[in-house]
C-alpha cells in the first residue's frame, strides 16, 4: 500500500523570482518660493521738494494763510530765505521741521535761530483770457484778504458767465475751486486790488496757480 503520510519525499518548491529594478522615488521638490518683490518707494511729485535753510532769526518771508494745503509765500524779503535763493514767491510751505497745518508754530520755527527743513510745493501756472459781459456778474466766489497774494477761487456758479467760458476750454485747462488768481492783464496784485481789477476790466487775462 502506498501511504503518502509515511513516505519521505522532498519536494522542491520553485518560486520564480523576478528581479525588479528598485526605482527611488525622488523627494518632492519644493516649489520655488517667489522672490520677495521690493516695492519701489513712491517718488514725490516733481513740484514737491525739500530744502534746509539755516535761520538766524530773520527768515525773511511773508506768509499768506489762505491756502488749504499750507501757507503761501507772499513775498521773499532780505534774510535767510533770500540768501539761500531756493524759495520763490507763491511757493506753498507744506511743513517746517515736520510741523504741518499749524501756521503759527511753523512761523515760530522759521523766525527762531536754527536749521529749518521745509517741504515745499511749487504751483503749476495757468492762464485764461476772456471778455466779460456787462449784462451779468462773472459768477465766481473768491476768498481773499487785503494783503493776500492774489485771491483764491472758492466757487464757480453753475451756468454763470465764467462757468460757460470754462465749458469752451479743454477739460484739463479749466479753472477749479482752490486755484489762486495772482495777476490780471500781466499785473500782479494783492487780494483786494485784484478783486477790483476783476470787476473793473472788461477783458481779462488771468494768471492763475494750481497747488
Amino acid at each position: 500500500m502506498f501511504c503518502a503520510c509515511c513516505e519521505s519525499q522532498t519536494q522542491e518548491n520553485l518560486v520564480e523570482v523576478v528581479s525588479h529594478e528598485i526605482l527611488q522615488t525622488p523627494a518632492p521638490q519644493k516649489k520655488d518660493e517667489a522672490a520677495p518683490v521690493l516695492k519701489e518707494k513712491a517718488e514725490a511729485p516733481s513740484n514737491i521738494f525739500t530744502v534746509t535753510i539755516e535761520s538766524r532769526g530773520d527768515f525773511g518771508v511773508v506768509l499768506d494763510d489762505l491756502g488749504s494745503r499750507g501757507p503761501v509765500i507772499a513775498a521773499v524779503n532780505k534774510g535767510a530765505a533770500h540768501d539761500n535763493g531756493t524759495l520763490r514767491k507763491y511757493d506753498c510751505i507744506l511743513s517746517v521741521n515736520g510741523v504741518e497745518s499749524d501756521v503759527n508754530r511753523m512761523w515760530d520755527i522759521l523766525e527762531s535761530p536754527g536749521k529749518c527743513t521745509l517741504t515745499v510745493l511749487r504751483p503749476t501756472e495757468m492762464a485764461f483770457k476772456l471778455k466779460k459781459s456787462d449784462d451779468e456778474p462773472l459768477g465766481i466766489h473768491m476768498n481773499f484778504k487785503s494783503y493776500s497774494a492774489g485771491i483764491v477761487l472758492e466757487e464757480i456758479k453753475k451756468g454763470g458767465q465764467f462757468d460757460r467760458f470754462l465749458d469752451s476750454l479743454p477739460e484739463a485747462s479749466r479753472a477749479l475751486p482752490g486755484d489762486r488768481f495772482v495777476a490780471i492783464n500781466g499785473t500782479h496784485l494783492k487780494g483786494s486790488d485784484l478783486v477790483e481789477a476783476v470787476k473793473k476790466e472788461a477783458s481779462l487775462e488771468i494768471s492763475a496757480l494750481r497747488y
